[in-house]
């Protein structure tokens, strides 16, 4: 009971002081919790865009036509690691670039590609 009274006291004078790793909403605003891409390749039947993520979590996927239109979205929830996300290069109009959005963990983090 002691130790547990001794951790929610530590953690009421972080908060008080300012140190807290969340935002107002749950969200981790810790710089280590990013999302990073690896490559993007567009060869074949496919455009590949790879991304690494730290933690496990919740990923979603907002894709856009040269109009700002959205023209796909997917969601999921991957464990940390490596990834690729592949999308059909026939369902795309060739010599357009295409911005997209992945979010994960609050923070939207855009690219682009020519198809």
């Amino acid at each position: 009971m002691k130790r547990v009274l001794t951790i929610f006291l530590f953690m009421i004078t972080l908060s008080f002081f300012g140190f807290t790793s969340e935002d107002g909403n749950g969200v981790s605003t810790s710089s280590d919790i990013t999302l990073h891409f690896t490559s993007t390749l567009v060869s074949g039947n496919s455009v590949k865009i790879g991304y690494k993520i730290p933690y496990d979590g919740y990923i979603e996927f907002d894709l856009f036509d040269p109009g700002g239109e959205k023209i796909w979205y997917t969601s999921y929830v991957r464990e940390k690691g490596e990834y690729f996300l592949a999308l059909r290069k026939d369902k795309l109009e060739e010599g357009v670039t295409y911005t997209y959005n992945f979010s994960y963990k609050g923070k939207k983090y855009p690219g682009t590609f020519n198809n």
